[in-house]
C-alpha cells in the first residue's frame, strides 16, 4: 500500500509539472507574440514616403524595443548604393545587388548606430567582441532593411522589385523557432523572395531564397 501510494503521487508531482511547464511555454509564447506584434506595428506605422538621410528610425535592442534616428552622410549613401545607379537587366540580378549593397550599407549604419560588430544570430552574444556594440535580433535587422529599401525606392532605384511585407515563421509551440525577415516582390510575376540578413555578422551580405522555401525553415549550411 506504502509504495501504491509513493507511486500516486510521483505521477500527481510529474503531471503537475508538466502542466506548470506548458503553462510557462503558451505564457512566454503570448509574450513573444505581444512584443513581435508591437514591433509590428512600428514598422508598419513608418510614414515611408516622407523618409530622409537626415533622419533615419533605426531599430535595435532585441524586437525593436529601441528606435532612434540617425544620419547618413550623403556620400557614403551615394558610395554604398552605386550599383543601382542605372537599372539592371534583369529581377535576378536586382535581387542579387540589393544583397551586395545592403551588406555594404550595414557596414555604415553599424558604424554609426553601435551595431558594427553584431554578430549573426541572437543568441551568440558570448562571440561578440568585448567592445560597445549592440547586438540586434531578426526583427530589428528586418526593420532596418524595410527602412533601408523604402528609401531606395523613393528614389526610385527598385526597378524589378517593390518592397514587400515582414514575414514570420514559428511560435515555439510548433517547435520551429520564431523567426522574422523583410520580403521584396517582383513586379513583374508577384513572386515573393526573402532577404535575410539575421543569419550572418554585420556588413555581411544577407540570404537571399524565395519565401516557400525560407517558410519550411531553411537556415544556412554553416549557421550554428
Amino acid at each position: 500500500m506504502y509504495i501504491l501510494i509513493n507511486k500516486v503521487l510521483v505521477s500527481a508531482l510529474i503531471l503537475l509539472l508538466s502542466v506548470n511547464i506548458v503553462f510557462a511555454e503558451a505564457q512566454s509564447n503570448h509574450q513573444q507574440k505581444s512584443q513581435f506584434q508591437l514591433a509590428i506595428e512600428k514598422i508598419y506605422s513608418l510614414s515611408t514616403d516622407s523618409l530622409s538621410l537626415n533622419s533615419i528610425p533605426f531599430c535595435r535592442q532585441y524586437t525593436c524595443q529601441e528606435i532612434i534616428n540617425i544620419a547618413i552622410p550623403k556620400m557614403e549613401w551615394l558610395q554604398a548604393t552605386q550599383l543601382l545607379n542605372e537599372k539592371p537587366r534583369s529581377a535576378s540580378l536586382e535581387r542579387a545587388l540589393l544583397t551586395e549593397v545592403f551588406s555594404r550599407m550595414e557596414v555604415i549604419l553599424g558604424r554609426i548606430a553601435r551595431t558594427q560588430y553584431d554578430i549573426g544570430g541572437t543568441f551568440r552574444v558570448d562571440k561578440m567582441p568585448q567592445v560597445n556594440s549592440i547586438q540586434l535580433d531578426c526583427v530589428d535587422e528586418a526593420f532596418n532593411m524595410y527602412v533601408f529599401f523604402n528609401l531606395l525606392n523613393n528614389e526610385g532605384r527598385l526597378y524589378w522589385h517593390e518592397v514587400g511585407n515582414i514575414v514570420h515563421r514559428g511560435w515555439l509551440f510548433d517547435m520551429n523557432y520564431p523567426h522574422t525577415a523583410l520580403t521584396v516582390i517582383d513586379k513583374n510575376t508577384r513572386e515573393q523572395f526573402v532577404i535575410d540578413s539575421w543569419f550572418h555578422d554585420n556588413g555581411r551580405p544577407p540570404e537571399l531564397l524565395s519565401l516557400q522555401r525560407w517558410k519550411s525553415g531553411w537556415t544556412p549550411a554553416d549557421f550554428r
